[in-house]
């Protein structure tokens, strides 16, 4: 991530409109609906790498670093955010960058606060057939 981030090829962008050749788009597919329209979807842009760095900053107790990145894509998205930096890592993910936003709740323990979910729903089903090779597995409970 820090290499992205040093590398001066990717630049936080104002808008969260992604074509091709946005210098924040850093993986994307260009995805045909069958007739004659086709639209872009971005995979990694540069905020969800700014966001990571800001967020393991935070983890390592790097507050004021934290801070930093936080406060870079807020000035450029032109979004208020909340001076808890997880709270606004919180708010950027869910306004510009949703594409990791289950696993950043996970991660920091607020999805069943967040999206109001239930304990057993943050693991996945062990897959049938998992459970069948190997009679040890116990299903998750819920599934």
């Amino acid at each position: 991530m820090k290499y992205v981030e040093e590398g001066g090829n990717y630049h936080l962008e104002s808008g969260n409109d992604y074509s091709l050749s946005s210098s924040e788009l850093i993986y994307g597919l260009r995805v045909n609906d069958g007739i004659k329209n086709s639209s872009n979807v971005p995979i990694l842009i540069y905020t969800d790498v700014i966001l990571s760095l800001a967020e393991c900053e935070l983890k390592l107790g790097n507050n004021a670093s934290a801070q930093e990145y936080l406060k870079r894509i807020a000035k450029v998205k032109d979004i208020s955010v909340d001076q808890d930096i997880i709270v606004g890592i919180k708010e950027v993910r869910k306004q510009v960058s949703n594409r990791n936003y289950f696993t950043f709740l996970k991660r920091n323990n607020l999805a069943l606060t967040e999206i109001g979910l239930h304990e057993f729903q943050l693991l996945f089903p062990i897959p049938e057939r998992e459970t069948f090779i190997n009679p040890n597995l116990i299903q998750n409970q819920g599934y």
